[in-house]
């Protein structure tokens, strides 16, 4: 419905286009994946907390429920407002809890790598292919 009004009200023209771009790269790292469980509820939908937040301070808490790796890679570009690419190869789902780690912390970025690194993953900056919105064309909204 959005884009059929933004097609008639605004003569909304759009396309994607695939550019390479700056990214984080989420690889297995060089630990174990053992804090990566089999999901205690395969039919449950996937949740990803990362670096829960009490008082201002960004302890490192993590659970995940029911998620696959691609899920992971893109509730962490959230937290870090760059896009994450999944170079895991893990497959299926997966649950995962781990307790706060850093009480003093205050920055969210090092806080989900602190997460990566204790999931036995790795994260690091790159370079990769990143689909973008491009306009076309829109107008002044027309006549209701």
């Amino acid at each position: 419905m959005l884009q059929n009004l933004m097609r008639d009200r605004f003569g909304f023209k759009s396309h994607f286009e695939t550019k390479d771009g700056d990214v984080y790269l989420l690889s297995r790292g060089s630990k174990s994946l053992d804090q990566l469980k089999p999901p205690k509820n395969v039919a449950a939908d996937p949740r990803v907390v990362i670096a829960s937040q009490q008082s201002g301070v960004i302890d490192g808490e993590a659970q995940g429920t029911n998620v696959t790796a691609d899920y992971l890679a893109l509730r962490l570009a959230r937290y870090l407002r760059a896009p994450v690419l999944n170079e895991t190869a893990i497959t299926g789902s997966f649950d995962f809890n781990l307790p706060a780690d850093s009480p003093d912390n205050n920055d969210i970025v090092s806080a989900v790598h602190s997460v990566v690194e204790r999931l036995g993953l790795k994260l690091k900056r790159g370079r990769g292919p990143i689909q973008t919105l491009v306009i076309d064309h829109v107008q002044q909204p027309s006549e209701n």
